[in-house]
């Protein structure tokens, strides 16, 4: 009789591999599938030929974890990283506002400062009935209307009212009735307001160095290219791509939580609806190298303007402190849904570059390399349907030894740390299920 148990790891972002850390340190036998061939999950890194020393993410990727655990383990795995202050701006209506816009006031032109003023002072009670009312609660409607709902739209695909208030905690900075009043007339001391002052990047290689060392550590037990085709819980049996199968005891998945269902066996009826519940936002990336005489020492954009159709974009080449001219490198992303197409989000190189023209960012003539690829999960989107079924598919697979984790396997808005710290947390939880079973 085994004295622990044998753990099934299904996917390499921070909470796999955060989970293997852990086994490897409770010294338990497990395995690792991943079905891609590169392995980090939404945090892996690419370069373009271009310009081979600079990395590109899946979007805007740092770390402001303030785990002293996780800290060391992005220290080893990449060595001492660079600590930077966020530098961000907001492009609205062809102006750059300092972020938060909340906190910037008098950068908005002064046609809209007596609404802004008003509204400020005769802001509703505090709601949570949906995202909407909960910003006119706490910002006035003037400036829910010009810039968050905006912004909703584009990045979330949904209107503020479509979505819930529990993925807030402190995302947005909320200053008090008289700071946002005193920012109308000028900049404040008290104006600069962000969830984190200093955030972590790698020297080298881009984020997934912050992970290299995890993976390094568990290459024995790992499985690249084998997408799961199967999982019958009763004969504890995982059916793979590569026509092997995998036979399991637990299981800790970072699979999305709304395809895992898909994949089980004799999945009931209840819980394959409300696993069909579950929304999410997909992403397209666009990656540019172009000719430049300035460098940007900006880090990353936010994007009003629905004409635009990116909404956020980044420089990763300032993520490194390059400010080197000569070739620049940007990279947008373009958000879609089964709210809004990809058409309706006009989701398309031309008019992405044409984004990048208005914002005077290049010119087309001056790109010399590019990169375009589609993520299908982006974001979990927070709609009215998400808490209630996502619990009910968590309950479900926990009571079959399957422990979800992770942004897309927990469903929920987790930082990098946080699904670093969940895997290794639902190991600690198989463990103990497994010595109670014994007795």
């Amino acid at each position: 009789m085994n004295s622990s148990p044998h753990i099934t790891i299904i996917g390499t972002g921070p909470a796999g591999l955060g989970a293997a850390d852990k086994c490897l340190e409770l010294q338990l036998q497990y395995s690792i599938l991943e079905s891609k061939t590169q392995a980090f999950g939404h945090c892996k890194s690419f370069a373009l030929k271009s310009l081979p020393e600079v990395y590109f993410d899946e979007g805007p990727h740092i770390s402001f974890t303030k785990k002293e655990l996780v800290q060391e383990v992005f220290k080893k795995s990449a060595g001492e990283p660079h600590l930077l202050q966020p530098k961000m701006m907001n492009f609205w209506k062809g102006l750059k506002i300092s972020h938060p816009p909340q906190s910037h006031l008098y950068q908005v032109p002064q046609i809209h400062h007596a609404s802004l003023q008003k509204d400020i002072c005769d802001r509703p009670p505090l709601s949570t009935v949906n995202y909407y009312d909960w910003l006119v609660s706490q910002f006035g409607q003037t400036f829910t209307d010009l810039f968050p709902e905006v912004y909703t739209k584009k990045y979330w695909t949904v209107s503020a009212t479509q979505m819930t208030t529990d993925w807030i905690g402190e995302r947005i900075h909320r200053p008090t009735e008289k700071d946002m009043l005193s920012t109308l007339a000028g900049p404040q001391d008290a104006a600069q307001g962000h969830y984190f002052t200093h955030f972590r990047y790698p020297k080298a290689g881009g984020f997934e160095s912050f992970l290299k060392k995890s993976l390094q550590k568990s290459q024995e037990s790992l499985k690249l290219k084998c997408e799961v085709r199967a999982i019958h819980t009763r004969q504890k049996q995982i059916q793979l791509s590569d026509s092997t199968t995998n036979n399991f005891e637990f299981i800790v998945s970072s699979m999305p939580l709304n395809r895992i269902s898909r994949v089980l066996d004799e999945v009931p009826q209840e819980i394959a609806l409300a696993s069909q519940k579950l929304c999410v936002t997909s992403v397209t990336l666009y990656s540019f190298v172009f000719r430049s005489d300035q460098s940007n020492e900006t880090h990353w954009m936010y994007v009003y303007d629905p004409e635009i159709p990116f909404a956020r974009l980044y420089f990763p080449k300032a993520l490194v402190q390059d400010h080197q001219a000569r070739l620049q490198a940007v990279q947008v992303e373009v958000y879609s849904s089964p709210y809004r197409s990809r058409e309706k989000s006009h989701d398309d190189y031309a008019s992405v570059v044409r984004g990048l023209e208005k914002m005077q960012l290049l010119r087309e003539k001056d790109i010399v390399d590019s990169d375009t690829r589609q993520i299908s999960h982006a974001n979990v989107l927070f709609d009215h349907h998400r808490e209630p079924a996502r619990s009910e598919v968590l309950k479900y697979l926990e009571s079959k030894n399957i422990f979800s984790v992770g942004r897309f396997g927990d469903w929920a808005y987790l930082w990098s740390d946080e699904s670093y710290l969940q895997g290794q947390q639902a190991v600690e939880k198989i463990v103990q299920k497994f010595k109670m079973t014994k007795k």
